[in-house]
This record gives C-alpha cells, sequence and structure tokens, in this order.
C-alpha cells in the first residue's frame, strides 16, 4: 500500500492521524496546522513525526502541492446550533476559516479531501459548502468512533 501524504488543518489533537491509522493507512508525511498549544503538545506526544505549521489563514500552501489529502474541520462554534448569534450567511469567521480549507484543496489539488463539520449548520451555511465543493455532504454518525449519536444519511 503507497503511504499518504497529508496535509491537515485545524488539525487539534490530531484525530485524522487516528482515523488514518484505524483505517489501516501508512502516512509517510504528516503537515498539521494548528494554532492550539495544548493541541499541539499532544499531538508531539502522540505522534512526533508530526511537522507542525501555524494559521491556516496565513499558510501558502503551494509547497504542499501534489500531495495525496487534505483534511480537516474549521472550529463548529461559529455554525452550532448551540450558540445564540451562530453564523448563517458567509461573512463572518466560520466560513473564513473555511474558505481557508477551500483555498488548501485549491492549491494542493489532493486526490481526495475530508471536510468536516456540524450538522447543525444554518441551511444556507450547508448550501454554501456544497456550490463550493460541488457535492452534496455526507453525513456520517459519530458513534462508529465515540460514544456520541449523531444524525447520519443512513439513520
Amino acid at each position: 500500500m503507497q503511504k499518504l501524504k497529508v496535509v491537515s488543518l485545524f488539525d487539534g489533537i490530531s484525530c485524522g492521524q487516528v482515523a488514518l491509522e484505524r483505517a489501516g493507512y501508512e502516512v509517510s508525511d504528516y503537515e498539521a496546522f494548528e494554532i492550539d498549544r495544548f493541541a499541539r503538545s499532544i499531538t508531539r506526544y502522540n505522534y512526533p513525526n508530526t511537522v507542525h505549521h501555524g494559521d491556516v489563514t496565513e499558510a501558502d500552501y503551494t509547497k504542499f502541492k501534489g500531495y495525496d489529502l487534505v483534511m480537516g474541520g474549521s472550529p463548529c462554534t461559529f455554525w452550532s446550533i448551540a450558540k445564540a448569534d451562530r453564523d448563517v450567511d458567509k461573512y463572518g469567521m466560520g466560513w473564513k476559516l473555511f474558505m481557508s480549507f477551500v483555498d488548501a484543496v485549491r492549491t494542493i489539488e489532493p486526490r481526495y479531501f475530508l471536510y468536516e463539520n456540524v450538522a447543525s449548520m444554518h441551511k444556507n451555511i450547508r448550501d454554501y459548502i456544497t456550490l463550493e465543493f460541488n457535492c452534496e455532504p455526507l453525513l456520517i454518525n459519530s458513534a462508529l468512533v465515540s460514544a456520541q449519536q449523531r444524525k447520519c444519511n443512513d439513520c
């Protein structure tokens, strides 16, 4: 099996690496964009070969051209139904962060991409995301890998 070259945006504690491991994928290069120092320290402990980068809004993705996978999930706090004044249009910080992901995908031109966020986002946001990627979102129940029950396409 060919080893994947991965760029992870909003990497957190590198749950993406955990998922790839559990799915049986080997990774040769893992480039992580994360600004939280505590999350980065956990990643360094569990995955010491991870190459850390800074803020996605200041990134130069050209050096990752041709990587196999771009993945990430921008902070859901801007779009979640749990936030009373959540973003419902594409002019807030949530959209700016999402567009950093879009920029990464368009610049890197990976074979695959995976973008993750909350199902409770406003329909406008979901529609805008669908237009940017030219594909419908797939809802996957997180109970497959955690104790949480979430909506999914086949549930």
